[in-house]
């Protein structure tokens, strides 16, 4: 028998919403998407058990060039803006 784990959708596009560019740190996922061309991110951290659980958002997109880029995801949660 094969490893089976349970999948979990991050995110999915819609007809407004596109995916940009994500980056992963140590514990986050970091997702930027184009709303309605304009640019939001959202934050999602692993759980230790096993799993992912949403840690913040953007409030509101916006117009904005934003470029996030993980320094050592395999050490640290610290990401660079360029």
């Amino acid at each position: 028998m094969g490893l089976q784990a349970a999948l979990t959708a991050l995110f999915q596009p819609s007809e407004r919403v596109s995916l940009s560019y994500y980056t992963a740190t140590k514990n986050f996922l970091v997702v930027c998407t184009l709303d309605n061309v304009k640019t939001r991110l959202v934050w999602w951290k692993y759980l230790e058990q096993g799993g992912w659980q949403a840690a913040g958002e953007q409030p509101e997109a916006a117009i904005a060039n934003i470029s996030l880029s993980a320094v050592d995801s395999d050490e640290n949660d610290q990401v660079a803006v360029p």
